[in-house]
């Protein structure tokens, strides 16, 4: 696959600048395999996965025409892909050594993930193969957010898998290439809007009062000076996704939806336990525009629509619910994604004559302002493929000879913003996944543990309930 651009896109520029100090800007889906493992071929499948993401072979650099800084990316053959053996370390119980959870493997892989990422010496992204005992091991795929967005990552996560099952094997796995995520894209593929300047101007000043209002947070008992990030996973049953799926399809919205609003209402929920009382909360949902619009085919698709609900809107969840449908409907029928793409290009684009640092702290202190109380992302490829409402197949493989890929962790690490609660969803072998990340400033890990168990009391008693609409 040739490299089919030089200049970063805005959100894959933003990344970049905005990877320093905490944070680290890392998408990690990891893979649980259990069975016979060479390690040897799945370290030649990485190498043969990376060659169909040819920003992966990258490294960034600044470039300036007419005195104004851009960054491009460099083709770096001389550059192998990392692959590092790791040794996943013994538990205190039996139990405990089959099923590490996801912060037990962050914790073995902290020192890689917490470096200072230099994306103009290093490749985007690296791959740590998890030896946790002979026939248990961990496939973790590390891309930097500024090399792919959580569709992309995923991707190239089922590309080693589908690599490594032909080396094998040696038969070559015919996998639908249509791959229809259960995200927040639309059905059918539509032409951007011309914005005029007036549209591009109120846009961005809708922006900057965005900026200035105070999210209502969960009340926590995390340090301010915590720098690091609790990772909390919750799988669902096969009859409870089946469960919510139903209920989803007769009501018709979307599981986007039923992640933002079950998040507002746990945040409710959890602060009336401590007597605090309720507020404005704010959400951002990360959006792939790539499967909206035409004419976009970029490896760092990413935008963002922005939720603000009042405590009186949130008063009876059904009604809520269907609120947070239109919204969002609402909000791509004005296609506020694009619009805020365009701001993002305007707000780079205003600084380009400032040097690296100067642009990097003035990017990282404007993205960092605008705080939302959550973030809901759908991972993208890791959901199984749909025919109308019913599944019939899976789009990541589950199987490798005699080797099973038992789970899928889908982990947003350190991303870009202040934003303290960060919810990744996808499905793998009929099962809803999700998985929280929350800085250390807003919870301890006992707390994190105990909020994602309030999540999913929400979303399981609305489910069981008739649905919005």
């Amino acid at each position: 696959m040739q490299l089919e651009f030089s200049r970063l896109n805005p959100t894959s520029e933003m990344v970049a600048l905005t990877t320093r100090r905490n944070t680290k800007n890392l998408i990690i889906t990891p893979a649980v395999l259990h069975g016979p493992l060479d390690p040897d071929k799945l370290a030649a499948a990485v190498h043969r996965a990376v060659d169909d993401f040819p920003q992966l072979g990258c490294t960034i650099k600044e470039t300036k025409e007419s005195g104004r800084r851009y960054l491009t990316w460099v083709p770096r053959p001389d550059l192998r892909f990392p692959v590092n053996f790791v040794t996943m370390g013994d538990r205190s119980t039996a139990s405990e050594r089959t099923l590490p959870t996801v912060q037990d493997l962050l914790g073995v892989l902290e020192s890689s993930l917490d470096r200072e990422w230099n994306l103009f010496e290093e490749l985007p992204g690296e791959f740590h193969i998890v030896k946790v005992d002979h026939e248990h091991h961990l496939a973790v795929p590390v891309v930097h957010h500024v090399a792919a967005d959580a569709g992309e990552a995923s991707s190239f996560g089922r590309g080693v898998a589908l690599a490594y099952r032909e080396l094998v094997t040696g038969e070559k796995l015919a996998v639908e290439a249509r791959v229809r995520g259960l995200s927040t894209a639309m059905n059918r593929i539509a032409p951007r809007k011309r914005k005029s300047a007036l549209d591009g101007f109120s846009s961005l000043w809708k922006s900057v009062q965005a900026a200035t209002l105070r999210p209502t947070l969960a009340q926590g008992s995390g340090s301010r000076d915590e720098t690091r990030e609790f990772h909390v996973k919750r799988l669902f049953s096969r009859q409870e996704t089946l469960q919510i799926s139903e209920w989803i399809s007769r009501a018709g919205i979307r599981l986007s939806d039923v992640i933002l609003a079950c998040g507002n209402l746990a945040i409710d929920r959890w602060n009336a336990a401590r007597h605090i009382e309720a507020g404005p909360i704010t959400t951002a949902m990360t959006v792939n525009m790539e499967g909206r619009y035409s004419g976009l085919r970029e490896p760092n698709a990413t935008s963002v629509i922005f939720f603000k609900f009042l405590p009186e809107e949130r008063q009876v969840p059904e009604d809520f619910l269907r609120r947070v449908s239109q919204t969002r409907a609402r909000h791509f029928g004005r296609q506020m994604d694009s619009q805020l793409s365009g701001n993002l290009r305007r707000m780079l684009d205003s600084v380009r004559l400032l040097p690296l640092g100067a642009r990097s702290r003035v990017v990282y202190h404007l993205v960092n302002k605008q705080q939302f109380s959550m973030t809901v992302t759908m991972l993208g490829v890791v959901w199984p493929l749909r025919e109308g409402d019913r599944a019939f197949g899976e789009s990541f493989p589950t199987e490798v000879g005699d080797t099973l890929i038992t789970e899928v962790h889908g982990i947003g690490y350190k991303l870009l913003s202040s934003t303290p609660i960060v919810f990744i969803v996808y499905v793998f072998r009929q099962q809803l996944n999700v998985v929280m990340a929350a800085a250390g400033s807003l919870f301890t890990y006992e707390e994190a543990e105990c909020f994602m168990d309030a999540f999913a009391s929400v979303l399981m008693e609305l489910s069981e309930g008739p649905p919005a609409g």
